[in-house]
């Protein structure tokens, strides 16, 4: 009972993860969001089926957003139901016509060269961390969540090196435009806006294979 509690926080938080990566703020799941999340699960769609299905999605919104003013989860919808029907058609043993795990391993190989490359001086305490991941990266016996746990790291060193005075202001600023109350809800809006404008700023990559 409780491995599967533990999946299915996992499901959760990865889903909602890549969701704030891709659109930025709110950095809270909506009862909607809860809701449609908690259908693809009901239904057993495979966390890499509804990674896959929300990133075609971004894709189609971002060539051609229409009237729609923000990216949103119920807009992943259909795509991620698209992905599921290809994921259920497939033929046991047949390959995947998306992107193999080497290719993904690759692309992320690739973004932590460059990172480690050209480096700013402002994260240079970054360096060692990302210099034991891309030896991570070249083991052959190389698990997902070990790559998860490394973004977790970086987040974590990103959030510890920050200022008091600009977490204060990361606060103050997610009450004012998210029109939240809580400090603990303030608190966390303000971690995930920082620690998405540090990665955007300095081009910090995530390694995890979700992003791929």
């Amino acid at each position: 009972m409780e491995r599967e509690s533990s999946e299915q926080e996992h499901y959760y938080q990865t889903i909602a993860r890549l969701l704030f990566n891709l659109r930025g703020a709110p950095f809270i799941l909506s009862p909607s969001e809860i809701d449609i999340i908690e259908g693809w699960e009901e239904r057993h769609v495979p966390l890499r089926t509804a990674l896959d299905g929300m990133k075609a999605a971004y894709e189609r919104f971002r060539k051609n957003p229409g009237s729609r003013r923000r990216f949103t989860l119920s807009f992943c919808s259909r795509f991620v139901s698209t992905a599921f029907s290809q994921h259920r058609e497939r033929k046991v043993g047949e390959k995947s016509v998306g992107k193999t795990r080497d290719d993904r391993i690759k692309k992320i190989k690739a973004e932590v060269r460059s990172f480690l490359k050209n480096i700013s001086k402002e994260v240079l305490y970054l360096k060692d961390l990302y210099l034991e991941i891309q030896d991570e990266l070249s083991l052959n016996e190389l698990k997902d969540d070990t790559l998860e746990s490394r973004d977790e790291q970086v987040d974590q060193v990103l959030l510890d090196r920050a200022a008091q005075s600009c977490m204060d202001r990361y606060r103050k600023e997610a009450a004012v435009e998210y029109d939240v109350t809580g400090e603990e809800k303030r608190k966390q809006i303000a971690r995930r806006k920082y620690i998405k404008d540090m990665r955007e700023r300095y081009k910090i990559p995530y390694v995890s294979l979700y992003y791929y």
